[in-house]
Order: C-alpha cells, then sequence, then structure tokens
C-alpha cells in the first residue's frame, strides 16, 4: 500500500513538473507545458510547440447577441478564406460546435465553439497535438 501512495505522489509530480508557469491571456488563465511558446492575438491565446508541429488557440469573448450557431457559421466561413477544406459544423452536441478544417499543406485542425448567452469560448487544435495535451491545459484553464 505505501509502495501505491509513493507511486501516486511520482505521478502527479511527473505530470505537475510537465507545466511551467501558468500564462495570463487577458480573458483567461492557463498552465502552459514547458517546452510550449504561449502568445497573444486580439483575443486569442497561442500556444505552440517549440517544433511548432502543433498549436492550440483558445478565445474568448463576448457573444454580442450572436447565437452560437451564427457565431461558428461566421468563423467557419473566416476560416474558408485561409484553410483549404472546412468540414460541415456538427451540432449542437451537449449546445457545442466543432467542424473540421484541413490547410493547403495538409495539416489537420478540429475546432470548437462553446458558452452560453454572454461569452463564447473558441478552441482550435491544429497539427500533431494529442487529446491528453489538450485536456491537461484546458484542466488547468481559469476564465476571467
Amino acid at each position: 500500500m505505501k509502495r501505491f501512495a509513493v507511486a501516486a505522489v511520482l505521478v502527479v509530480l511527473a505530470a505537475a513538473a510537465a507545466f511551467g508557469a501558468a500564462q495570463d491571456f487577458g480573458a483567461f488563465i492557463v498552465d502552459v507545458p514547458d517546452g510550449w511558446t504561449p502568445s497573444v492575438n486580439g483575443t486569442t491565446g497561442i500556444i505552440s510547440k517549440a517544433d511548432n508541429s502543433g498549436n492550440i488557440s483558445i478565445t474568448i469573448d463576448a457573444t454580442q447577441g450572436y447565437s452560437l450557431k451564427d457565431l461558428a457559421d461566421a468563423f467557419r466561413a473566416e476560416f474558408a478564406k485561409s484553410f483549404a477544406s472546412v468540414g460541415e459544423l456538427e451540432g449542437p452536441n451537449d449546445g457545442d460546435y466543432e467542424w473540421e478544417m484541413t490547410t493547403t499543406n495538409g495539416v489537420e485542425s478540429h475546432a470548437l465553439i462553446s458558452g452560453d448567452d454572454n461569452q463564447y469560448m473558441l478552441i482550435v487544435v491544429t497539427g500533431e497535438v494529442s487529446q491528453e495535451e489538450v485536456g491537461a491545459m484546458l484542466a488547468t484553464l481559469q476564465v476571467k
């Protein structure tokens, strides 16, 4: 039993060690893993792998009276200007909408928009980012 407790503590410490400091992106705070680079572009926080093989962008902003579906359609139209393909809108799934996109170089992205009547959160995961990496970062997300 003692060995299990020690092993559990080591796993928690190892997971915590993989993260650098919490990064303030304006509307939210998230822990950025060591070796990833944070940047901000307006209301969007971008967290990129050091080798540029993938990134996560998180946008949190006011809905300004628009529905999530209307916002999803607007973002899809905007992304269609720079992506080779933008997939069909799926949802609402638990109130959320999502879609796939592909760049001209064949790099895939997955987008999800969630929110309420006042605020939305758009998450776009691009390239080689695992579900575990996304989950670990989103588990630390604190909306201000």
